[in-house]
């Protein structure tokens, strides 16, 4: 099964130029993961280790995520450790690095279901909905991927445009996290007017044409002005 990939700080694109600051071993790597596992020991966080991997099945990365997250590394370079949820892959460098990304979870798993009550660490009553601070730490956990993408040393103008088309695509509006943000305020200002609030609905509308109109087109102006400059 192949992964989409998802760059963090460091990444091979980016390390040619400078020295790598990448595990230059596989035994290297296998440190940092053995570190790792340390981290999410002294978070109360249930791991299954083998070799070269860790499986953390009890957290998961959205509603309907059964898989949990795996991280591993390879004994071909480059060497890092590859963290594998909600069906995309991110290398990171150093243990400090991929608990900086999994963190939120375990913070939106250490706390209670505010759907249905069910204890920390306890699966969801059936018919239960989503619990917002789940999404939140979803959402918290792509923006850091992005955050690294963005303002890393070794990332240049081509990354930077990159990481704005991802906030905002006027070519695939809804795919981009904006353009959900948007949606999701209409949706949600449509179903307020079925239930007869038509005057908040139309406040809610606004909200979602300045995430769009005024937010999204400024920073698709942005992307466009940054492709065009030479790399520093």
């Amino acid at each position: 099964m192949s992964f989409p990939v998802t760059y963090s700080a460091g990444s091979p694109p980016h390390a040619e130029a400078t020295a790598s600051p990448w595990p230059a071993t596989e035994e290297a790597a296998a440190a940092e993961l053995a570190r790792l596992a340390e981290l999410l020991a002294e978070a109360d966080v249930a791991v299954t280790a083998a070799a070269g991997v860790l499986s953390i099945s009890d957290l998961a990365c959205g509603s309907g995520d059964t898989a949990g997250i795996r991280v591993r590394t390879t004994s071909n370079p480059p060497h890092a450790l590859y963290l594998i949820a909600a069906g995309r892959l991110t290398p990171h460098t150093t243990a400090g690095s991929a608990f900086a990304h999994i963190r939120p979870l375990i913070e939106a798993a250490a706390r209670p279901c505010d759907g249905c009550g069910a204890d920390a660490g306890e699966p969801c009553n059936p018919g239960c909905l989503p619990d917002p601070t789940t999404a939140v730490a979803a959402i918290r956990l792509g923006l850091h991927a992005l955050r690294e993408n963005a303002l890393d040393d070794t990332v240049d103008h081509e990354d930077q445009a990159a990481v704005l088309q991802a906030l905002y695509d006027d070519r695939s509006q809804s795919g981009s996290v904006l353009g959900m943000i948007s949606d999701l305020l209409t949706d949600i200002g449509v179903r307020i007017a079925d239930q007869g609030a038509e005057d908040i609905t139309e406040v809610i509308d606004e909200a979602a044409g300045y995430v769009q109109d005024s937010a999204g087109q400024r920073l698709e102006r942005a992307r466009t002005a940054l492709t065009a400059l030479e790399t520093p």
